[in-house]
């Protein structure tokens, strides 16, 4: 759109200029006429800029990535629209579980390695003090950390655990304003598309997923990356990233899906979030590094009370839908983690294990400084305890009652909820108060599974 707009803009004031003597004397609608061509100029600079820069000297990439509201069951999906994915992560744990199903909530299961009880985050923008061991534990190594995500009305932990290379929108209480309907206008909607101009003017209006109908999954999986390549630096570095697209509302800027069921939409999200993905870690793997390994996963699953249109009726369905609304409804809990080959060849256990989300982190702190950690997860890299039999309770977030019906309003959702938080230095959190009401409403689930070592397969540690 931004070079069509360039282009007839640019012929339009060329005919001003060299064939009407009346419309020369109007230099402001020839400058007016010209912005769209500078702004396109000046962003394509930029990007050229931020996208030529490469730091020298470049040890390792350890990269983990959160793919939004992806269940297990969709994982194929995913996959088989990804390249790098199905490549790069060729084995799957599809047997995954998630503890409690919110965004926030669960990142600070993956980044402590402690259920939610013992970390004490048990919702999206708790008032809880996050304890941040993976960004310390890497820190304190000497790592460089560069944490980013598309969305963040509802996670704040990248400002919460105070890392510097922040990418995406601030976590302030006018995201939830600046992206509502109340700011979509043509003039805002077209300045987005010069996104290394308008980011910062604009934060909440460009490459922000809670801002669907600018939302280019493609165009920002582009720039983060491009953002991120520009962190990285000499010796080791840690990305973290968070896509949100598979999140309700199931659109964006190019899909047009108005009529199909939630559940057809969300199918969609997902493939455009492989795609999205590809992008994204294309640019970052071709940065000259000695190696570029990590885990993908998705933070929580999701669950739908509708019948699909779509002849396969995949996802469907339940008596509720949503995420974390539920703990009876375990495809709300049910994941995907999926460590990289070089990573995943040195696991003991096999791929159809019952492994969860708390086993991210000391796996990978074992793998990259050869410790172990306090933790309720597994380290997957040894043999975890003499049982392969194994438990997790799951537990439900907070929900209200327009969130259980069948086809819940956005709105309407936000408009329930608003109670329940207040704004603190200009960043929405939930009031303590509450917090301690609602903990005490939760509902819970264990689910049990098997652990399964590989074939013939020892501990990769206790061999060397």
């Amino acid at each position: 759109m931004k070079y069509i707009g360039a282009i007839l803009s640019l012929f339009l004031s060329l005919f001003i200029v060299f064939f009407s003597d009346s419309c020369r004397r109007h230099f402001a609608l020839i400058s007016l006429l010209l912005m769209p061509s500078v702004l396109l100029v000046v962003n394509f600079s930029l990007y050229k800029w931020n996208d030529g820069y490469t730091s020298k000297g470049v040890n390792n990439i350890t990269y983990v990535l959160g793919v939004d509201s992806v269940r297990a069951d969709a994982h194929s999906l995913l996959a088989n629209n990804s390249t790098f994915l199905a490549s790069k992560h060729l084995a799957s744990y599809n047997n995954a579980w998630s503890p409690v199903g919110r965004t926030y909530a669960s990142w600070n299961v993956l980044t402590t390695g402690l259920a939610p009880e013992n970390n004490r985050v048990r919702f999206n923008l708790s008032s809880v003090e996050p304890k941040c061991t993976m960004f310390n534990t890497f820190e304190d190594h000497e790592w460089n950390i560069i944490y980013g995500s598309d969305e963040k009305r509802f996670n704040h932990i990248g400002e919460k655990c105070s890392l510097e290379n922040n990418l995406g929108s601030s976590t302030q209480a006018l995201d939830f304003v600046a992206a509502s309907p109340l700011l979509d206008m043509p003039y805002y909607n077209l300045l987005s598309e010069y996104d290394f101009v308008f980011k910062e003017i604009l934060p909440f209006h460009v490459h922000n997923r809670a801002n669907a109908v600018t939302y280019d999954p493609y165009q920002a999986a582009k720039y983060y990356a491009i953002k991120a390549k520009s962190k990285v630096m000499a010796g080791d570095n840690l990305l973290v990233f968070h896509f949100t697209l598979p999140h309700m509302p199931w659109t964006h800027r190019w899909s047009h899906l108005s009529q199909a069921s939630d559940n057809r939409k969300y199918e969609v999200m997902v493939e455009d979030a492989g795609r999205a993905l590809d992008i994204f870690t294309d640019v970052l793997s071709r940065i000259d590094s000695n190696s570029f390994e990590g885990v993908i996963w998705s933070d929580h699953g999701e669950s739908f009370t509708q019948h699909s249109s779509h002849e396969n009726d995949l996802f469907c369905c339940s008596n509720v839908g949503g995420h974390g609304t539920s703990a009876e409804i375990l495809e709300q809990y049910n994941i995907f983690i999926s460590f990289s080959n070089l990573i995943n060849d040195e696991l003991v256990y096999s791929g159809d294990s019952f492994i969860t989300s708390l086993d991210i982190l000391p796996t990978l702190i074992d793998w990259h400084f050869d410790k172990t950690i306090v933790s309720d997860g597994c380290n997957l890299m040894r043999l975890c305890g003499t049982s392969l039999a194994r438990s997790l309770t799951i537990e439900s977030g907070f929900t209200v009652k327009e969130m259980l019906k069948k086809t819940p309003d956005l709105s309407k959702i936000m408009e329930q909820g608003i109670a329940a938080y207040t704004v603190k230095e200009g960043k929405v959190i939930l009031r303590a108060e509450f917090e301690e009401e609602l903990i005490r409403t939760k509902g819970y689930k264990t689910v049990h599974g098997i652990m399964s070592i590989k074939s013939e397969k020892k501990s990769y540690r206790d061999i060397h």
